[in-house]
């Protein structure tokens, strides 16, 4: 089976990262080709004379390369560094211009056309035709249109949006979607007059900005495309390019946070990372499968007192936190998703080169000032100013995708869970305000249903921005969504690989969110077929992967604790190799993993949390001490020391009062089957603030 081929576009800009990955299908089916008219150079001439509207074609000619036809102007500059852009079968170039400027060129082969139309997106601010994604899908029979979106220019420019007058609304109009819904408009037109006929099916592929133009056609022009691939879209520009000065502004303002200079601390922490959420699919293997569950506190690598190595400042532990939490305003409101655990390796491209990008965005598209600096920026006031001024016109965050999926639209999502420069929960927020949109009165798993009917997620572990990284990030996502498309089959899971050297080392499945791939327990863990897609766990650490599910989970890879809800008061004990879980009956699986705990003497002076009235003990072993308890209306919970790790599993909806000695409140709200974890330390007392609360607590040693 040949190789799935990968081009990138824009790679030639400082901010080359920002770019179009393809995902070329291999083997067209012989059956859809549908081969031209023997007078197709006298059909492809014929186009200059086309008329379309606000469209003037400029050129139009057949090409026969002997052997290979080297693209003119992609010697060198944009969008490839290297150039030449070489073509080596017979294909018929159209060149065109749409009002005001927008260019726009459609390849169509002279024969072995495969029916279909793809369109390119292109990456970060570049305004150049992506000529060598074009030359990929050409070789694989497609008929393909790009376009430089309206203006010239290289991927971190941005000086072209704004004149004399200030922000020239209808360049970055044309930039963020009209440019690409023209081209796609035009180059159908042209499909249509070459081969008499329309193209059977269209597809857009795209990643980064790509993948934001690929969103936008589903969300403005959902009549563009029956079948949208995109990757790591960059769909919520005002926020995500404050998301990157956030980092700007905890890593590079002051040296003291400074995690690369004078010696780099990046992979101190990638490996502490690793250690902390790894082996959450039952595998140790340098990828984090979930960060979502992975809960890696920074705090750990805080040099104590006398330690100087292999450690971080206090300040540095902070600007640890700020890059994994959200950018945020001043109360607290989340402008922005940080990046997850694992990402660590891509930073330096992120400080090198995505602040700079961020803030030539704030310059030029939102304040029209060249000399505007990030280190004084206030998010809550900037970023809502960005918003009012253009997020109307750059930002894709429509949800309400009903007239996509009504006309038999397919939408295949993809992220790199180790994105450094667009985090990867943006894509899950994304998915998730769609399934809130299809969800209106009705629970998550009918809206789930209705959602992954027309648009599916799937999260890349270990890979970076659109490919690279620790991963497996070769995959052949377009060839998934002709199958979805053209013959209803829905992607249960994508088969990726790990290449090195032109070899796979690595297989693994890509599992459409919210599942995760998960090793079985036997075989080889490099290989696809030794993993299973299932739900994720709800928690993940360094002692515990905590599950919520109704059906049987994969054996075991450890000792475990089951709490079945339907029965209050109740904890089973199963052990590693065991199948946990049962069909339609809801449970929480508490997977212990080996670990040696340091010991918490109470100094406190108060009780420990057990035992303690009401409360009854339901098992103990050497590794847990599992309690039943429940909360009883104005009788507070004495202050109690917890010596122990615990994890609390609310059997019904509760509302709690929580004091800690200081004299602090805070109530919680918790649903049934919620899990908490209470760390070893923590003192408090808690009071009912609700009807009633009962809890499984189970203590590890």
């Amino acid at each position: 089976m040949n190789r799935i081929h990968r081009v990138l576009s824009g790679g030639n800009t400082p901010r080359g990262a920002l770019c179009v990955l393809l995902l070329a299908q291999l083997g067209s089916d012989p059956r859809a080709l549908a081969q031209p008219a023997p007078d197709v150079d006298r059909a492809c001439t014929a186009i200059a004379r086309l008329a379309l509207p606000d469209t003037r074609i400029l050129k139009s000619e057949a090409i026969h390369p002997a052997p290979r036809y080297a693209v003119p102007g992609t010697e060198q500059g944009p969008p490839r560094p290297h150039g030449p852009v070489e073509v080596a079968q017979p294909f018929c170039r159209v060149q065109g211009v749409v009002a005001p400027q927008i260019r726009f060129e459609v390849w169509l082969p002279l024969a072995g056309w495969n029916g279909r139309f793809q369109g390119l997106g292109v990456g970060a601010f570049l305004g150049a035709l992506p000529y060598e994604p074009m030359a990929a899908a050409l070789e694989q029979g497609y008929a393909v249109g790009g376009t430089d979106t309206g203006h010239q220019g290289g991927g971190a420019d941005a000086s072209w949006s704004i004149d004399a007058q200030g922000l020239n609304a209808e360049l970055v109009a044309d930039w963020a979607h009209r440019g690409i819904h023209e081209m796609t408009v035009k180059s159908k037109a042209v499909v249509r007059a070459m081969y008499g006929r329309p193209a059977g099916h269209s597809y857009f592929v795209g990643c980064s900005s790509g993948g934001h133009q690929a969103l936008t056609e589903a969300q403005r022009y959902p009549a563009d495309y029956d079948g949208i691939l995109a990757g790591a879209p960059a769909n919520y520009w005002t926020h995500l390019m404050a998301g990157q000065l956030w980092y700007g502004l905890a890593t590079r303002t002051d040296p003291a946070t400074d995690l690369e200079a004078p010696v780099s601390r990046i992979a101190l922490i990638h490996e502490a990372a690793l250690r902390a959420c790894d082996a959450a699919d039952g595998v140790r293997d340098g990828v984090i499968e979930n960060p979502l569950a992975c809960h890696f506190d920074p705090q750990v690598l805080r040099c104590q007192p006398g330690q100087t190595q292999d450690c971080l400042s206090a300040p540095q532990v902070q600007a640890l936190q700020q890059i994994y939490g959200d950018a945020h305003d001043r109360d607290g409101k989340r402008i922005f998703p940080g990046l997850a655990p694992g990402s660590e390796p891509g930073w330096p491209a992120m400080s090198a080169n995505q602040v700079s990008f961020a803030q030539t965005f704030y310059r030029y598209f939102v304040f029209q000032q060249p000399g505007w600096s990030y280190a004084g920026m206030d998010f809550g006031r900037d970023v809502a100013t960005a918003d009012q001024r253009i997020g109307g016109i750059v930002n894709s965050i429509d949800p309400d995708l009903r007239p996509f999926a009504s006309r038999g639209g397919r939408l295949l999502q993809y992220h790199g869970w180790s994105d450094p420069l667009i985090s990867p929960y943006n894509s899950v927020a994304y998915y998730e305000s769609v399934l809130e949109q299809f969800g209106a009165g009705r629970d998550r798993g009918a809206a789930l249903a209705t959602v992954q009917r027309f648009d599916r997620l799937f999260m890349v572990p270990g890979m970076g921005h659109c490919r690279g990284g620790e991963g497996t990030d070769t995959f052949d996502g377009l060839g998934a969504l002709q199958r979805w498309v053209e013959h209803g089959e829905a992607p249960a899971r994508l088969e990726a690989a790990r290449f090195a050297d032109g070899v796979a080392v690595r297989t693994r499945p890509l599992c459409p969110y919210p599942k995760v791939a998960r090793y079985q327990g036997s075989g080889s863990t490099d290989r696809s077929g030794n993993f299973a897609c299932i739900q994720p766990p709800v928690m993940d650490n360094d002692r515990v992967t905590v599950w919520d599910t109704d059906t049987p989970l994969p054996a075991a890879a450890h000792d475990f604790i089951a709490i079945p809800l339907a029965h209050k008061g109740t904890a089973l004990r199963g052990h590693r190799g065991d199948t946990p879980g049962q069909a339609g009956a809801r449970t929480i699986i508490i997977e212990l993993k080996d670990h040696v705990p340091t010991a918490s003497p109470n100094t406190a002076g108060v009780p420990n949390a057990f035992p303690r009235p009401g409360a009854v003990k339901l098992l103990e072993d050497e590794q847990v001490i599992v309690w039943s308890y429940r909360w009883q209306p104005g009788q507070p919970s004495p202050m109690h020391f917890h010596d122990k790790d615990a994890l609390v599993v609310y059997e019904e909806d509760s509302a709690l009062k929580s004091t800690t000695p200081d004299g602090n409140s805070v109530t919680n709200h918790y649903t049934t089957g919620e899990v908490r974890y209470n760390p070893r330390g923590r003192i408090h007392s808690e009071l009912l603030a609700g009807s009633g609360a009962s809890a499984v607590i189970t203590e590890l040693k």
